[in-house]
């Protein structure tokens, strides 16, 4: 079990997330009526002196924090909607998506009229959901959900393919995303200035910067986007350290116990001992005597417990992600730990058998 979630959790750390969350930090201020294109230039330009022009972006949201819209998405060749569901929707800056280091997989990103034409990117699994046997760039489609006011959307054009962004490394199913340009942002939400941070002390200069800034109403929010993410494999990762812990103790507990038997019986068997050494036996031979028992208690021990681990590990079967409640990788390295622990546990005794004195043994009896 110990190494089912340990597998697990060294996975969900190398979950492909679609953008580089390394150094990466989130700043929300509110507009509080503030002009968004005026307050997003002075906020890039004041975020740049301490970070640098290249690694400070805007958006209307951070990567875990897009908001979702209820979506029943059509097409010009495809007039009835699909199933409505969720679809994460954020706002940002052309420069977006180079400075989170996503690629893009077709097409361009925005420009100075792109708000005016309607035009957006999409993820990945959006434009394959949408033209499954297709090129997505410069088709059309819309969310045939109406509007609050039971007007119909307006038409959308796809003019880039984004890679698929994960928010939760333990649901790290993706979900269709679009990105509109920020201009487009109606109202007065919250404006993120997404900003990556070198060298010591980044939360203490990012809490300073937002200070500065603040004129009254809720501080800023600052995020750490990674370890935001970390966070959401809290509950594996807690669990695998109180499982890791107890199969240490069990494994030291065994190692401990296999000692001590093999210990006794070697003090039983000295006579005999020194009777096969009397008679030619070799020290390779005994040695190969003492581990032998030890190892063929091992295995009766792993063959037991691995028929065990089949039944409980149905108790973190829901725990597991990714990995199979019966991984051969997982119980293979136990069964090998173990043997390895066990051998291990039957060198003092092995030793403490070759160098008994035939003659001296005899004697003794």
């Amino acid at each position: 079990g110990a190494l089912l979630l340990t597998h697990t959790v060294f996975d969900l750390q190398r979950t492909p997330l679609g953008f580089n969350a390394r150094d990466l930090f989130a700043v929300t201020f509110p507009l509080n009526g503030t002009g968004r294109t005026a307050f997003g230039a002075f906020l890039r330009d004041r975020a740049a002196r301490i970070a640098g022009p290249g690694d400070v972006t805007l958006a209307m949201n951070a990567p875990s924090g897009n908001f979702f819209a209820l979506s029943a998405f059509e097409t010009p060749d495809r007039p009835v909607p699909g199933a409505q569901e969720g679809t994460a929707m954020n706002f940002v800056t052309p420069d977006y998506f180079s400075m989170m280091g996503m690629p893009l997989v077709a097409g361009r990103t925005f420009d100075d009229g792109s708000a005016t034409r309607n035009e957006v990117l999409i993820s990945n699994s959006l434009a394959q959901q949408l033209w499954p046997h297709g090129v997505a760039v410069g088709h059309r489609f819309r969310n045939a959900v109406r509007a609050a006011d039971g007007k119909l959307r307006p038409w959308q054009t796809v003019i880039g393919v984004v890679p698929d962004v994960v928010q939760n490394l333990v649901e790290s199913a993706t979900q269709p995303a679009i990105y509109r340009p920020l201009d487009d942002v109606n109202g007065t939400d919250d404006i993120a200035l997404l900003v990556r941070m070198h060298g010591e002390n980044p939360t203490g200069r990012l809490q300073q910067f937002a200070a500065s800034l603040q004129q009254g109403g809720s501080a800023p929010l600052i995020e750490n986007v990674r370890e935001d993410l970390d966070r959401t494999m809290a509950e594996p990762r807690f669990t695998m350290r109180i499982l890791v812990t107890f199969a240490g103790l069990g494994v030291l507990l065994a190692a401990i116990g296999l000692f001590g038997l093999i210990s006794y019986t070697v003090t039983q068997r000295t006579r005999e001992i020194g009777v096969r050494m009397a008679l030619g036996a070799t020290r390779g031979s005994i040695a190969g005597l003492i581990v032998g028992d030890g190892v063929r208690l091992a295995l009766m021990g792993i063959v037991v417990g691995l028929l065990g681990a089949v039944a409980a590990t149905r108790l973190i079967q829901n725990l597991l992600y990714g990995v199979s409640r019966i991984d051969p990788f997982a119980f293979s390295i136990g069964a090998i730990l173990l043997l390895t622990v066990s051998v291990a546990a039957c060198v003092v005794p092995m030793l403490r058998a070759t160098s008994v004195d035939p003659a001296i043994a005899v004697r003794g009896e």
